[in-house]
């Protein structure tokens, strides 16, 4: 049980990996929620309380558009039910019933665009760091093997010079394939991958 929490905790929400999948029970959520609004008396009542399921999750998943969308379908079944009674529904039941549903979608899938720009940013942020630091390490080696070489040279010391300039290359080989393997595997897990990118 330990590994199967802990290997649960590694992996992402399944209903931001899984689009399908949450369409899917989104779609079912809502075709559940119309039934009990078929139902009618205090069945019916209680379904628009269900709507906010499939709205929360679209909008976890795709976003503002997806957040509205589903408030949208909602909100238009709640409405074509609410038509259907014959003793009609004031405008405060409407508010009641509509703006709820309306205002969930509009909120939290904008807070998740939001939430996604901030997560993308700061990867870029630490991958312009790592880079940063690399380079940093990588003019140093050089700049520092450099410079031992042409005092051995100097010092007419021509095998150690060629030993140092070498161990020189092989270190700035060594480095540079290291930004090369790190820009190819940059985890942008909600944004696009570098590969796809026009090059500049």
């Amino acid at each position: 049980m330990p590994t199967v929490v802990a290997g649960l905790r590694g992996t992402g929400p399944w209903f931001v990996e899984r689009p399908r999948l949450t369409t899917t029970t989104a779609a079912a959520v809502c075709l559940f929620a119309t039934a009990m609004l078929l139902a009618g008396g205090d069945t019916a009542g209680a379904a628009p309380l269900l709507f906010c399921l499939p709205i929360a999750l679209l909008a976890t998943t795709f976003g503002l558009r997806g957040g509205l969308a589903g408030a949208a379908a909602a909100g238009g079944l709640v409405t074509a039910w609410a038509l259907t009674l014959t003793s009609g529904m004031t405008p405060l039941g409407w508010i009641a019933r509509i703006a709820p549903l309306l205002l969930l979608g509009l909120l939290l899938g904008d807070a998740m665009d939001r939430l996604r720009r901030a997560e993308a940013t700061r990867i870029r942020l630490e991958e312009a760091e790592r880079r940063h630091r690399e380079a940093v390490q990588l003019n140093d080696t050089i700049v520092q093997s450099l410079s031992a070489a042409k005092w051995a040279l100097e010092g007419s010391d021509l095998a150690a010079g060629l030993a140092i300039v070498d161990e020189t290359l092989i270190q700035s080989n060594r480095l540079v394939s290291d930004l090369i393997r790190g820009a190819q595997l940059r985890p942008l897990w909600m944004g696009e991958s570098t590969s796809s990118r026009p090059s500049p």
